[in-house]
């Protein structure tokens, strides 16, 4: 039988404002990145696989 692990957290009305205060900058951050990894033969096939899964970070969307 595998063994499994979970941990389940809940987030702070306070807490909640400071994530969606972070997210623009984090999402930011994240495109710049995935926008330089692009440009390199060896990774530019995963920013393609993730711009697929999650196309809202690389464009910015929310």
């Amino acid at each position: 039988m595998p063994y499994r692990r979970g941990i389940s957290t809940e987030a702070s009305e306070a807490g909640r404002d400071l994530l969606a205060a972070a997210r623009p900058v984090h999402d930011a951050a994240l495109r710049e990145a995935l926008e330089e990894a692009s440009a390199l033969p060896g990774s530019a096939p995963l920013v393609e696989l993730l711009d697929t899964w999650a196309p809202r970070v690389k464009r910015g969307k929310h």
